[in-house]
């Protein structure tokens, strides 16, 4: 019988974790200790399916650290024909960083000579931030946060640098989208680059915890290499990133790792801060559910204050082994509408944001304005969204071709 979200129920979390998963794991750890280390050898040699092994590494963005931690500790005893392999795929990784990372660059000059003043989000610079190291860390797009009152001047730059708005909107579907999400996508390259411009690191209706205001309020002043850049406050950015793999219903387990890194990485991190701003903002459990995960996957080292997070809530430690089984399998979790739809409203303790959520859900996106209508006309929008999701039967959340 397949395992869903509603009835999946295991002993611990990695218990229907195959050789090949619980390989890519290990390699995920921030720290191995001399038993894991055996136990990346013992099944490295005794005969993954190298293949699967793979596969499952670039979909989950894990390349890096797979590559990484073979050619530490299993030299001699992977073929070497497979490395040969993991070593093309990381090239390929490292490209596409070292690519995406000088247009980060150039993008914040450009934004800088135009007063406007941007903090890099998640690619590049949390590949820095909780790795140490730009080609550590898988990403295939740039998100970069503006003040809402730049926008327009952000927009344009982006134009000067060949952008145009996914799905080529025109300015009053541009508009319409300013109004009622977060972010706005913008591609060159025929889609193979993509800037997600944020206004909002999340939509209000998804979660309050990361409202733009008091980000910059406590954001750092920094650079990405040798640009000035403004960073998240280390607090703010794992709460965005709790908020945004909940989003996704965690579907890709390189996100977890990054919560697994940032957390041993930012040892002076305030969590009496965190536990009160996460239950200020409704994803007390959303925070919940990304620790206890990134600590039973990933083998993070949490100190105490995480560790009575996940305590206090005993729905997310119930939620994360319902979650976990779809995880670890090679197909991975791909939730139809019901699943995703429960999965959200599970993932929040209060009433009133799940009333919220419910709102926000059916506010279109990108994808549902397909034809033009001029501002009047803009409830149709509203009206077309639930017939969209009832025809694809997907999650109503992901624009074609999200990482």
């Amino acid at each position: 019988m397949a395992i869903t979200l509603e009835h999946a129920e295991e002993k611990t979390l990695t218990a229907s974790a195959s050789p090949e998963v619980e390989l890519l794991l290990l390699c995920g750890r921030p720290s191995l200790d001399a038993q894991a280390k055996a136990r990346l050898v013992k099944l490295s040699a005794r005969g993954v399916e190298w293949g699967e092994v793979s596969d499952l590494a670039w979909r989950h963005g894990l390349v890096p650290l797979l590559f990484a931690r073979l050619s530490e500790f299993c030299r001699g005893v992977v073929p070497g024909d497979v490395l040969a392999s993991v070593r093309e795929q990381f090239a390929r990784a490292s490209a596409l960083n070292v690519y995406l990372s000088d247009e980060l660059r150039r993008l914040l000059r450009l934004f800088a000579e135009r007063g406007v003043e941007a903090m890099p989000y998640k690619g590049p610079a949390l590949a820095v931030a909780a790795y140490g190291d730009v080609r550590l860390r898988q990403f295939c797009d740039l998100d970069i946060v503006v003040r809402a009152r730049d926008t327009d001047t952000a927009i344009d730059a982006l134009g000067s640098r060949g952008f145009a708005p996914y799905g080529d909107l025109d300015a009053a579907r541009q508009a319409f989208v300013r109004r009622t999400q977060h972010n706005l996508a913008f591609t060159r390259d025929r889609d193979r680059t993509v800037v997600e411009l944020h206004w909002d690191v999340a939509s209000r209706g998804f979660s309050r915890a990361v409202e733009a205001e008091g980000l910059w309020a406590r954001s750092r002043a920094g650079e990405f290499e040798g640009v000035p850049a403004r960073a998240l406050a280390p607090e703010d950015l794992l709460l965005a990133l709790c908020v945004h793999g909940t989003k996704h219903v965690w579907e890709r387990l390189g996100w977890l790792c990054d919560i697994a890194r940032l957390v041993e990485r930012e040892a002076e991190l305030d969590w009496r801060l965190i536990a009160a701003r996460a239950r200020e903002g409704g994803c007390a459990r959303m925070l919940a559910v990304a620790l206890d995960l990134a600590r039973e996957l990933f083998g993070a080292d949490l100190p105490r204050g995480a560790e009575l997070l996940i305590e206090s809530d005993a729905s997310a430690r119930k939620l994360s082994r319902r979650l976990a089984p779809r995880l670890l399998t090679a197909e991975g979790l791909r939730p139809g509408a019901r699943e995703y739809f429960l999965f959200q409203l599970r993932a929040r303790e209060r009433r009133a944001d799940r009333a919220r959520y419910i709102v926000f859900a059916l506010r279109p996106t990108e994808r549902d304005l397909t034809m033009a209508l001029p501002r009047r006309l803009s409830f149709v929008y509203y009206l077309l969204r639930p017939l969209r999701m009832a025809w694809t039967g997907g999650p109503p959340h992901l624009r074609a071709g999200k990482k």
